[in-house]
């Protein structure tokens, strides 16, 4: 009998140790969106990897919706598109990055002309120069708020946008982040933004109104100059420098500027010949 349980438990002994050896531990990334998005091939991208981290450094597939997989290889996440990666790929419609991407570089998506959406993922900390710029296609776009740069010119020349929403936590609006956006409408400029660059909104003729909060202390250089229906704009005396031609155009818009008396802005409107009211 005790022969019989001793040959019963080394059987058992060697069942447990043949089903652990046949367990194996994954280390392939598990995207965190629950989404059952059809993923495009990691052949259509060219990519290098950097240890734990993938970059979009090219791109040859076919076009159309395009869904960027978070692993291209199984070990390691993809954060970030290269500089220059989609540049002039006319063939894209739209894009949708991975939930792990946290950069976007220069010149990413620069010239995709027929790109009509992109969705950015919460996580994403950088959008750089020129990353979207001349994207005649792109009609809106949701920046999240974990993004802390907008660099310069990233939305230049997106004629087709008409609104975008500028991030909480961004401090600065860089030089032309959104010049010549003729068709954008409508901007929200939150109070985390203590300086507008210069030319940021250039020739953005669809703007009509523009409130700056108490937390921007500089506007720069022809900032929203040729934005030629703008007619009201609020400037709070937090603001204490205002490049030139800030608000310039060829002929007179009927633009007021509300905003106290002394201010900065009000000198700035004197000095320049701009209508300026006192802040109700």
């Amino acid at each position: 009998m005790m022969k019989t349980k001793a040959f019963i438990c080394i059987a058992l002994a060697i069942c447990l140790l043949a089903s652990l050896a046949s367990c194996t531990v994954s280390t392939t990334p598990v995207p965190t969106s629950t989404s059952t998005l059809v993923y495009a091939s990691p052949e259509d991208f060219e990519y290098e990897i950097y240890g734990p981290n993938t970059s979009i450094t090219g791109y040859k597939g076919a076009g159309g919706n395009v869904a960027i997989p978070p692993t291209m290889d199984g070990d390691s996440w993809v954060t970030s598109i290269d500089k220059n990666a989609f540049w002039g790929c006319t063939s894209i419609t739209s894009i949708i990055l991975p939930d792990v991407m946290k950069s976007i570089y220069p010149f990413a998506f620069h010239k995709c002309s027929n790109l009509t959406s992109i969705t950015i993922p919460d996580g994403v900390a950088s959008i750089d120069e020129w990353a979207f710029a001349d994207c005649t296609s792109l009609t809106s776009i949701n920046i999240p708020n974990s993004v802390t740069n907008i660099g310069p010119g990233a939305f230049t020349g997106c004629t087709s946008l008409t609104s975008i929403n500028i991030p909480v936590y961004l401090t600065s609006i860089s030089d032309q982040a959104f010049a010549v956006c003729t068709n954008l409408n409508s901007i929200t400029i939150p109070n985390s933004v203590t300086s507008i660059g210069d030319g940021a909104f250039f020739n953005c003729p669809s703007l009509t109104n523009i409130i700056i909060p108490n937390s921007v202390t500089s506007i720069g250089r022809k900032a929203f100059a040729f934005c030629t229906n703008l007619t009201s704009i609020t400037i709070p005396s937090s603001v204490t420098s205002i490049g030139d031609w800030a608000f310039s155009n060829y002929y007179d818009t009927g633009l007021v500027v509300y905003c106290n008396n002394p201010s900065a802005a009000w000198d700035y409107c004197e000095y320049e010949g701009i209508t300026c009211q006192q802040i109700p």
